[in-house]
């Protein structure tokens, strides 16, 4: 994992809600984290604009380059979940079919 989604750029405010992102996605049940998961991605995105329009410009553009890299993280781990779900689903309706077999 990129530390926490943290790099050299990385303002205060945003290291803290990378902690509670990265401490959600260590959760293995995913039920009722899934919406706070989503909240703390929306919440992340708004302070990374925030960031982009305050920042001076000689460290806006290293900003930006590694916000890109810790959001491509971010994108593959959570294509990681979504698949998980999927499989899980997948396996869900099978044992409901192999189950109504049995009737």
């Amino acid at each position: 994992m990129i530390n926490n989604f943290n790099h050299a750029h990385t303002p205060l405010f945003l290291k803290k809600l990378n902690a509670k992102l990265a401490d959600n996605l260590k959760v293995q049940e995913r039920n009722d984290s899934d919406e706070h998961l989503k909240r703390l991605v929306t919440l992340r995105h708004k302070l990374v604009m925030r960031a982009l329009r305050q920042l001076p410009s000689s460290k806006l553009s290293s900003f930006a380059k590694n916000e890109l890299t810790v959001n491509e993280f971010l994108e593959d781990v959570i294509k990681e979940l979504r698949s998980q779900v999927k499989n899980n689903l997948v396996e869900l309706s099978r044992a409901k079919k192999a189950a109504k077999s049995y009737e």
